[in-house]
């Protein structure tokens, strides 16, 4: 068994709780049934509604009610790194590792150093780190503050754990994937947990809708309830786009998939097969493309999440897509068009393929209504990898002074790639899918060492079908993958690598029917 190393800090349990907990942001129509004659506790003190509080001159609050508080938002960015540091310190087989033996004397060693690489194992950097960064982000917007302010807070709070929360040299690839995955994650769990707060429920409701959105967004849940706004009876926000967004959803699949795999270089084929198991997907969607009209980051974002039931590889894939910035093109009765500015998280770890990483998008979206029951929406974007990981034969090599523990099988690089996407709706249930992506990394760290140079180029292709049913909005699905990666290394007992890995899956659908539809 490989031991959990530098990087984790004791996060698996708070990221599992997560995942899990995303389940619970449809379960607003199941929750609504719950009686609201009931008071919270304790029972004989009557909820009282007052009013939001209003926002002037001198004090602005967002629109669940909550002021900029600063002070409070430092501390929850500060108990981020003491908890974890807390962990290395007293835990039994984590104090051996001795890098929590932090002072101003290793700090200042840290700055000196500067920056170096680590080889922390791909689900620690690309998945973990930004999980770590989410808590950061969400101190600062569960205070009050915006995407842009809470960035910051993300950025400061991971240079603050890279320097001073630990003996080990700071960590490049960590900043920037702590930072830039961890507003990613943070805001996709702050919209998610808006879905299930309700500031007018009372008694059981509303405690069963507290402890859900704590679960999701422990920083949110911790800001509630230090404030109060936990037990209090007051407005829910005006604008829809704050707590239901229109067209938003969730979609839930139970199925089975398998995979092979085919490698050649110039020493021969490698065949693998990743053996036949069960999966779960989540899927959620807040808002529309089509209807965005706010400026406000992640108006609109889509998140997709596989847990794999499989020993080794739980969570398969992990990808995120919100909106920065957009300017409409064409708007009428039939078509909407628009350009759009994204943020792009992706992560997809199995045994045949490691890939993902943080990037950014400038999209053109087009969507058409066919007739009064069909519609159709397609996209292309063109993007930039800001810092990926990818799996590598030669990616051991990498430069890791000062913090190698382990031999990384991944490379770092950065590049540009290229995104395309195609629906049809169908009774607004997606029917039919395909999509298409390209990426080009140049390796930064990681097999261009040694006085040789390395660049990959991955295309992802990606179709789904579903049958849907009118019972109670579930369907049935299949599902093919074909993913290829071609890896130039500057060596001659390697040369030119390519890889191809096909992927399917058979599911059950589950579309839960959305609040008021």
């Amino acid at each position: 068994m490989r031991r959990i190393r530098r990087g984790s800090h004791g996060r698996g349990a708070a990221v599992r709780l997560s995942l899990v907990a995303l389940s619970l942001c449809v379960s607003q129509p199941a929750l609504a049934q719950v009686s609201t004659d009931s008071t919270l506790v304790p029972a004989a003190a009557p909820a009282t509604r007052v009013p939001a509080p209003a926002r002037q001159a001198d004090v602005w609050t967002d629109a669940w009610g909550q002021p900029k508080n600063f002070g409070l938002a430092a501390l929850e960015a500060w108990m981020g790194n003491f908890l974890p540091w807390v962990f290395n310190e007293l835990v039994p087989g984590r104090a051996e590792l001795k890098i929590s033996q932090v002072s101003p004397r290793s700090w200042w060693r840290n700055i000196q150093e500067g920056w170096k690489w680590d080889d922390n194992a791909f689900q620690v950097n690309l998945f973990a780190h930004p999980f770590q960064g989410n808590i950061y982000y969400n101190a600062s917007r569960s205070n009050g503050y915006g995407y842009w302010t809470s960035l910051l807070f993300a950025t400061a709070g991971s240079f603050h754990w890279e320097c001073c929360g630990e003996t080990h040299f700071m960590s490049i690839n960590d900043w920037i994937n702590t930072s830039i995955g961890g507003a990613a994650v943070g805001e996709m769990l702050y919209r998610a947990s808006s879905r299930v707060l309700d500031n007018e429920a009372t008694g059981a409701d509303r405690v069963l809708r507290e402890a859900a959105a704590f679960a999701m967004n422990p920083n949110r849940g911790f800001t509630r309830l230090i404030t109060g706004n936990a037990r209090r009876v007051y407005a829910n926000p005006e604008d829809p786009n704050d707590r239901h967004p229109e067209e938003a959803g969730s979609v839930f699949s139970l199925g089975v998939r398998g995979s092979k795999s085919v490698r050649n270089a110039r020493g021969g084929e490698l065949r693998e097969s990743l053996a036949t198991h069960g999966f779960v997907d989540v899927e959620l969607t807040s808002g529309s493309l089509a209807t965005l009209d706010r400026g406000k980051p992640f108006d609109f974002f889509t998140m997709a999440a596989q847990v794999n039931f499989i020993r080794g590889r739980g969570l398969g894939e992990l990808d995120i897509l919100g909106n920065l910035w957009h300017t409409t093109l064409t708007e009428n009765e039939k078509t909407v068009s628009k350009i759009v500015v994204t943020q792009n998280f992706e992560y997809s770890n199995n045994s045949s393929f490691e890939h993902g990483g943080q990037g950014a998008g400038v999209m053109y979206y087009r969507r058409t209504r066919l007739s009064d029951r069909s519609m159709i929406g397609w996209s292309a974007s063109a993007t930039w990898m800001i810092l990926g990981g990818i799996k590598s034969e030669l990616a051991f090599l990498a430069d890791v002074e000062g913090i190698r523990e382990r031999f990384r099988e991944y490379d770092f690089g950065t590049g540009p790639g290229f995104r395309g996407g195609l629906n049809w709706h169908w009774d607004s249930r997606r029917v039919l899918e395909a999509s298409y992506r390209a990426q080009y990394l140049k390796t930064l760290n990681g097999s261009s060492g040694e006085g040789f140079g390395s660049d990959h180029f991955v295309q992802i292709l990606r179709t789904r079908a579903v049958l849907p049913f009118e019972l109670a909005g579930f369907g049935l699905g299949v599902d093919y993958q074909h993913y290829r990666r071609r890896s130039d290394f500057d060596v001659d007992d390697l040369g030119l690598v390519k890889q191809h890995n096909d992927l399917w899956q058979a599911f059950v659908r589950w579309t839960p029917k959305r609040p008021g539809a």
